[in-house]
C-alpha cells in the first residue's frame, strides 16, 4: 500500500484502477490529513501531528516492504545476483500412498497409472483438502489434510473419485475404431483428459468444480493393454490420419485441445464429487489458425491451461499457437457464464475476442479442423531457445505477476521464472528453477506455484513453492521445491 500525506481537511481513500484491458490490479492510495488543528479552511494544518515515515518507493534506494528484485531490481538487485535461491527438493509424504498403479486398478482393471503427471491442485474446503491429480485420466481425492503435511492422508477408493479418463482407458480399440460405433464421433475426450487446473466456484447460483482439461487425439498406444488406438479425427485432411506401423513416429498427427468440465460440488459436504453429474464442455479455445494454417502446415493446438480468478472473470493462460505465433497466451471467461463454451475470449494484444468459431459444437468439432478461431497474441514466445511446453501465472503478495515456463530444448530442460507488474507484460527470464538433460530427467514437470499452504491463489516472493512431477521412481511422482526470492 502506498500512502500519501498530504494537508487536507478529509479523510479519503482512493483506488485507482491500473489497467483497462480487463486484467486489474489496484494501488491503494490513502489521502491523510492532520487532524489535530484541522479548520475548515483550505489549507488546513498539521499542528501537533508528525508527518509519517517514507514507505517503500521503487528507486528511493532502499529495498524493504513488499519491494524484491524483479518487481524493483533498481532498489533490491538483480534476482539472478543471488537474490533468488532454490532449496532441497521434497517428496509428497510416502504414507499417502505406496502404489498408484493398485489404487487405479481398485478404481477399474483398465487403469494403469505409473506417476501423477499433472497436478496437485488443492483447494481448502470445510471438510479438509481437495485434491485433484492424474494423467490421462485424474483423480479429486478429500482428505484431511494437504499431501504433504505431516502426517500423511491416505488415498483409498473411500476418499477419492475417478475426475476424468478418455474413452481408450474404458474402450476397447476394436470399438473406437470403427466408424459405427456411437462414442466413434467423440473426439474431445477420446485419448487424453488430464486435468491442468481447476478451480471452486459458483456458476449461475450452482457450486462446482471448474476443471480444465487437456485433451488429446492422436494415434496412440495404450501402454497398459498395447491396443493400438487410430486417430480418427477428420482422417480425410491431410494432416490427419492413421500411422501403417503402430511404433513409427506419430507425432504429425499430434492435436490437442484445452477443454473444461464443470462437476457439480457443494464445498460444505463430506462428499465426493459426482462424476456422472459432470458435464464435459468439450473444446473452449481455438488457434486462430485453425489445425491446418494457410501454408499447410499442421498446428499441433493449444494445451497446459492454468487458471486464477480475478473479479468477475476466470484467467486462464494457457500454451500453443501456430507454427510462427507460439508461446503462452491468454483467454478469460466471465465467472457466471464459465459452463458456456462460446463465451470464452482470448487476448489479442487491444482486446478480446470470441475464441471458437462461430457456429462450433464438440459434437461437429471435425468439421471445424480448418476454421480459424478468434484473433489471439502471444504473451512469452515460447520458441526463442526452445519450446515452452507448460506455464502458469500466479499473482504475488505486493501486486505483480511470476510466470513458471517449462522449456524444452535441444538436450536441455529448463524451468525458469518471469514478472510481469500487469500479468501481460512478461519481461526476460529473472531466474532459473532447475536444469536437465530431458524432459524426464526434469524433477518438476508440470510445474506449479504455491503458497505455504499449497494454494495457487497468491505467492509471497520471499517464500513460494514450486510443485511438479517426476518420472523417476517413487511412491508418488510429485515433489515440491521451495524458493526465496528478496
Amino acid at each position: 500500500m502506498r500512502l500519501v500525506y498530504t494537508q487536507c481537511n478529509t479523510i479519503k481513500p482512493v483506488i485507482q484502477e491500473a489497467s483497462t484491458l480487463g486484467l486489474r490490479f489496484f494501488v491503494p492510495v490513502l489521502l491523510l490529513c492532520g487532524i489535530v488543528g484541522c479548520d475548515s479552511g483550505s489549507g488546513g494544518s498539521t499542528v501537533g501531528v508528525p508527518e509519517p515515515a517514507a514507505l517503500p518507493v521503487c528507486g528511493d534506494g532502499s529495498c524493504n516492504g513488499s519491494e524484491w528484485c524483479a518487481a524493483c531490481a533498481e532498489d533490491c538487485g538483480n534476482c539472478a545476483d543471488g537474490n533468488c535461491e532454490a532449496g532441497q527438493r521434497e517428496f509428497v509424504n510416502t504414507e499417502v500412498l505406496v502404489d498408484l498403479n493398485e489404487f487405479a486398478a481398485s478404481f477399474d482393471d483398465n487403469l494403469m497409472f505409473p506417476f501423477a503427471e499433472l497436478g496437485p491442485w488443492q483447494t481448502r474446503v470445510e471438510e479438509g483438502v481437495l485434491t485433484t491429480f492424474g494423467a490421462a485420466f485424474s483423480f479429486t481425492c478429500l482428505t484431511p489434510r494437504s499431501l504433504f503435511e505431516e502426517p500423511g492422508s491416505a488415498l483409498t477408493t473411500a476418499n477419492c473419485t475417478l475426475n476424468t479418463a478418455g474413452l481408450m482407458w474404458e474402450n476397447p480399440a476394436a470399438q473406437l475404431n470403427d466408424p459405427a460405433n456411437p462414442l466413434y464421433n467423440d473426439h474431445w475426450r477420446r485419448n487424453y483428459t488430464g486435468v491442468t487446473s481447476q478451480l471452486l466456484l459458483t456458476v449461475d447460483g450452482q457450486p462446482g468444480l471448474l476443471s480444465f482439461i487437456q485433451i488429446e487425439h492422436t494415434n496412440y498406444i495404450n501402454f497398459f493393454s498395447g491396443e493400438f488406438y487410430r486417430d480418427v479425427l477428420n482422417p480425410e485432411n491431410p494432416f490427419s490420419g492413421e500411422c501403417t506401423d503402430a511404433d513409427e513416429d506419430c507425432d504429425p498427427f499430434y492435436k490437442t485441445f484445452v477443454g473444461a468440465v464443470w462437476t457439480p460440488f457443494e464445498p460444505s459436504s463430506a462428499t465426493l464429487p459426482d462424476r456422472s453429474a459432470s458435464v464435459n464442455l468439450g473444446p473452449v479455445l481455438w488457434p486462430d489458425t485453425g489445425y491446418h494454417d494457410p501454408e499447410d502446415r499442421v498446428i499441433s493446438g493449444f494445451g497446459s491451461g492454468t487458471a486464477r480468478v480475478e473479479g468477475d472473470y476466470v484467467y486462464l493462460y494457457y500454451t500453443g499457437g501456430s507454427v510462427d505465433d507460439f508461446g503462452v497466451k491468454l483467454a478469460r471467461v466471465l465467472i457466471d457464464r464459465a459452463t458456456d463454451p462460446g463465451a470464452y475470449e482470448v487476448y489479442d494484444g487491444q482486446g478480446w475476442n470470441p475464441s471458437l468459431p462461430e457456429g462450433f459444437s464438440k459434437e461437429a468439432m471435425a468439421d471445424f479442423m480448418d476454421v480459424p478461431g478468434g484473433d489471439s497474441t502471444t504473451l512469452i514466445t515460447g520458441v526463442t531457445d526452445g519450446l515452452t511446453t507448460h506455464a502458469m501465472v500466479a499473482e504475488t503478495v505486493g501486486g505483480g505477476f511470476v510466470a513458471i515456463e517449462e522449456v524444452l530444448g535441444d538436450g536441455a530442460w529448463t524451468l525458469r521464472l518471469r514478472y510481469a507488474e500487469n500479468g501481460l507484460d512478461f519481461g526476460e527470464p529473472f531466474f532459473t528453477v532447475a536444469t536437465a538433460t530431458s524432459f524426464t530427467e526434469g524433477s518438476l514437470n508440470y510445474p506449479l506455484l504455491t503458497d505455504s499452504q499449497h494454494s495457487t491463489a497468491v505467492i509471497d516472493p520471499a517464500s513460494f513453492f514450486v510443485v511438479g512431477s517426476s518420472h523417476e521412481a517413487s511412491p508418488f511422482g510429485i515433489s515440491r521445491l521451495p524458493v526465496s526470492c528478496r
